[in-house]
């Protein structure tokens, strides 16, 4: 059967997974991609150490395995053309079902361990070391794609509004900026429009401006920074309008 000639492509998903990245990072990613459709499912070690390089960003978008690298969503997407199709090389099937294998009885192992220890016996998830580490690393991260992208894109958007004031800002570690992001929505939690209004008030604030230059600095005073947003935002108003909300407020609490 002749070779898959294509695989589905999401632009909205690409930009947003990709912010932060260089375009030449993105460009590489992209030739990734195309290198693991075109070998069957994994690209071999070293074409990935040649393209990758020591990019945090194209590494974090795939997984190592000791027969070489793949990216999860790519791999679901060739296996579901692939009931048509037998282009997937027996190596790369044979590590993507020990992958899913994995996700799957997660759980079961957790709920059963206790009662049953031999439940699931060893040799039925035999992941080398690297890909096990990997992958409780990083299961919560792909589980929570769109929360990462957000995060990413929020942590660029910070840098930019810095950027456009201080030309000789230092670049920072965006991968590491945007971890902090993810937890300032997951944890906190805040929601990410939240996030970004008050990104955008505080490097337009004359005093604040110079005091949030890092995202730990922002998750360390939001609360502060949302309420002095609201209240800059409620103060430009015009004058009934705030009357207006102050009473029907005191109405509000009143009615309990």
């Amino acid at each position: 059967m002749a070779k898959d000639p294509a695989f589905l492509f999401f632009p909205e998903a690409f930009i947003t997974g990709t912010m932060g990245m260089s375009s030449a990072e993105k460009g590489d990613y992209v030739i990734l991609l195309c290198i693991q459709h075109q070998q069957g499912g994994l690209i071999p070690k070293p074409t990935f150490a040649s393209m990758a390089g020591d990019s945090s960003f194209i590494r974090s978008k795939f997984i190592e395995t000791e027969e070489g690298w793949f990216n999860v969503r790519l791999m679901e997407e060739i296996e579901k053309r692939q009931r048509t199709s037998t282009n997937m090389s027996e190596n790369a099937k044979i590590r993507w079902a020990k992958y899913k294998e994995k996700k799957e009885n997660a759980t079961a192992m957790q709920l059963h361990s206790k009662c049953n220890a031999t439940a699931m016996p060893s040799k039925d998830i035999n992941i080398n070391k690297k890909l096990r580490s990997k992958l409780e690393i990083g299961n919560d991260k792909r589980g929570e794609f769109q929360e990462r992208g957000e995060s990413i894109r929020l942590a660029q958007l910070l840098f930019d509004c810095i950027k456009e004031r201080k030309m000789d800002f230092k670049t920072p570690d965006l991968n590491q900026w945007a971890i902090i992001m993810n937890r300032m929505i997951r944890l906190d939690p805040r929601k990410p429009e939240t996030v970004e209004a008050v990104i955008r008030w505080c490097q337009a604030d004359d005093f604040w401006q110079d005091n949030i230059l890092s995202p730990v600095k922002l998750r360390e005073h939001f609360d502060q920074l949302e309420l002095k947003m609201k209240k800059a935002e409620y103060m430009k108003l015009p004058k009934n309008t705030r009357s207006n909300i102050a009473t029907y407020q005191q109405m509000a609490a009143e009615e309990g």
